[in-house]
């Protein structure tokens, strides 16, 4: 069985990581779902055990911005 993956977020609890938040978040800015997916896909393969959730947020706007800036945008803005 694989290990379950943590994510800290900003206030230092821990949570279960979700790659469907991700997925979500993405769609909301803008991003179709299979590009959404892939992103996910990403930050995934981007850590083994823990990750921070600004980690995740830096990876994420990266990839957002490099398939459209617009959609990077969309994400900040509602992340304030």
């Amino acid at each position: 069985m694989a290990k379950q993956k943590i994510v800290i977020k900003m206030d230092g609890s821990e949570e279960k990581f979700d790659p469907n938040k991700i997925v979500l978040a993405c769609m909301n800015a803008g991003a179709p779902e299979d590009i959404a997916k892939k992103i996910a896909s990403k930050v995934a393969r981007s850590f083994k055990d823990k990750i921070h959730a600004l980690e995740i947020r830096n990876i994420v706007l990266k990839e957002l911005r490099k398939y459209n800036p617009q959609w990077a945008d969309n994400w900040e803005f509602w992340d304030r």
